[in-house]
Order: structure tokens, then C-alpha cells, then sequence
């Protein structure tokens, strides 16, 4: 797995609205997310409702 591949899959496991708030730079988000490029954001949102990633979420609200 590639270091693109991995942040697309670290983004598709944060809740979506938090994507979208990055990319309307709204400030109160980490600070980690502020340094990623958005074009990378919006990646990850076409890719959020892949079924890979949908079930990976639903594994860590399972353990939470």
C-alpha cells in the first residue's frame, strides 16, 4: 500500500462532515488535517462510500 493509499484510507475512516469542514477551511479542525492538500480531500470524499472503507467505519464505531 502506497502513502497515498493510506492517507485516502485514514481520511475515508474520519466522519465526512469533517472533509467537508476542511475544505471550506473552517478553523477549528486538527491541525494534521489543515496540512493536507485538498485535492486529496476531495478524493477521499468520492471514495468515502466505497464499500471497504463503509465497513472499516463501521469496525472502529464497533470498538469505540
Amino acid at each position: 500500500m502506497s502513502e497515498h493509499e493510506y492517507l485516502l484510507e485514514m481520511l475515508c475512516c474520519l466522519p465526512k462532515e469533517l472533509l467537508f469542514l476542511k475544505l471550506n477551511k473552517f478553523d477549528k479542525i486538527p491541525d494534521w488535517l489543515k496540512g493536507i492538500d485538498n485535492n486529496v480531500i476531495k478524493e477521499a470524499i468520492e471514495l468515502y462510500e466505497n464499500p471497504e472503507y463503509a465497513e472499516q467505519r463501521e469496525l472502529i464505531l464497533k470498538y469505540l
